[in-house]
């Protein structure tokens, strides 16, 4: 006897008086597979939990290891600031030792200066002594004939006496000897005026030496302020080598201090590129473990689209039901043996994510949805739907695409509006309303 329609609500009113029916009811009906399916999501479940946790404490260490890292770079900040004010106070020092440098340079113009005037001073005092080498010798040519006018004095006074004793013996020659002491008494005379002028050269002579004397104390002094000049050149050099000398005890420190804080960088250094490697490992972990959950989440929405075809397509067909491998191999095999259908197009139709047969809601008429599901769908999923649709319409079904998933892209769902006969199947409900 045929099982109708009303058997069927015959059979829907008996269960919902007898729960404990459904499970018998289940095993006689669904597979083994079919069964354990409950199982196994609730693993999946637990599994994504354990996900969820792996995750959220992946995420508290990459937290700590971003407040290491704020920290790190806090005191990159500090070691910077450290850095510059070394390089502000290095360049004061270059500044200082500049102007110092300068101050070498002035006072090494100066010394010049000083060895010029005192050269010139040694030139002079050469000239003096030259020119008192010159008075001396005409002081020794004046003695001499002041030598010269005393022997001449005393041969007159020697001739005075024998013109003496002359005048004595004979009275005849008093005449003569008057003229003769006339002559000697002007040539006395001229010898007087002679020993007057020789008197007025040496009186010139004593004063020309006079100045000559008042030039050398003064040059004298002038050597002495020159000499005085030259010490506080010195002790100012003195002092100048003292400060240089703190001055490059200062450098050596702040060298010092820079090899010390270049030390602590390569230090910060090193550390940031062992934070670096074990962020990089956890970015690696946290990648691959994304991968593995978006692998998961796919597997799962994928499972929900092909067990639950009722909950997924029953606002697009009436008594959806998803095709078997058997199912879709039968459906094909004669385009294939035709030609219609190519082994590789075939393949290409074989990887679609399920197949679903019903009736349409919207005229009744039998169809297939080739459907493409994915957590978020993307523009690939849209171009393999369309695709594979073209292909199991060679085998002379109605064939629609059809693309299913948590989410579809704003691009998808734009691109969608020009493809003819299209179904979009987005995600609204909770997590425990698709798999429990």
């Amino acid at each position: 006897m045929a099982f109708t329609v009303s058997d069927f609500h015959d059979l829907v009113e008996l269960l919902e008086q007898h729960p404990q029916w459904r499970q018998e009811l289940r095993r006689l009906v669904l597979t083994d597979e079919l069964l354990d399916l409950p199982r196994l999501v609730r693993e999946l479940g637990d599994r994504i939990a354990e996900l969820v946790e792996a995750q959220k404490r992946a995420e508290a260490r990459l937290d700590r290891v971003d407040q290491q890292i704020a920290e790190l770079v806090e005191a990159q900040k500090r070691t910077d600031k450290t850095v510059a004010e070394l390089v502000e106070a290095q360049k004061r020092a270059e500044a200082r030792l500049d102007r110092v440098d300068q101050q070498i340079a002035e006072l090494v113009e100066a010394q010049k200066r000083t060895d010029k005037t005192v050269a010139e001073l040694v030139e002079a005092q050469k000239r003096a002594e030259a020119r008192l080498d010159r008075v001396d010798q005409q002081i020794a040519e004046l003695v001499e004939a002041q030598k010269r006018t005393d022997k001449t004095v005393a041969e007159l006074v020697e001739a005075q006496k024998r013109a003496e004793a002359r005048l004595d013996r004979v009275d005849q020659q008093i005449a003569e000897l008057v003229e003769a002491q006339k002559r000697a008494e002007a040539r006395l005379d001229r010898v007087d005026q002679q020993i007057a002028e020789l008197v007025e050269a040496q009186k010139r002579a004593e004063a020309r030496l006079d100045r000559v004397d008042q030039q050398i104390a003064e040059l004298v002094e002038a050597q002495k302020r020159a000499e005085a000049r030259l010490d506080r050149v010195d002790q100012q050099i003195a002092e100048l080598v003292e400060a240089q000398k703190r001055t490059d005890k200062t450098v050596a420190e702040l060298v010092e201090a820079q090899k010390r804080t270049d030390k602590t960088v390569a230090e910060l250094v090193e550390a940031q590129k062992r934070t670096e490697g074990v962020v990089a490992e956890l970015v690696i972990s946290q990648r691959q473990m994304s991968e593995d959950l978006g692998t998961l989440k796919g597997f799962a929405i994928e499972q929900s689209f092909r067990t639950r075809p009722l909950a997924w397509y029953g606002k697009i067909l009436r008594r959806p039901r998803v095709l078997t491998d058997e199912e879709l191999v039968d459906l094909v095999e004669p385009a294939l043996e035709s030609g219609l259908l190519t082994e590789e197009q075939f393949r290409d139709l074989s990887l679609a994510d399920a197949v679903v047969t019903g009736h349409l809601k919207t005229d009744g008429q039998p169809i297939y949805l080739i459907v493409e599901v994915s957590w978020g769908v993307g523009e690939s999923d849209l171009k393999r739907a369309v695709r594979r649709a073209a292909y199991l319409a060679k085998t002379g079904v109605r064939a629609h695409p059809a693309l299913g998933g948590r989410w579809i892209t704003p691009q998808v769902k734009s691109e969608a509006g020009s493809v003819k006969d299209i179904h979009l199947i987005e995600w609204k409900g909770e997590l425990a309303e698709l798999f429990g």
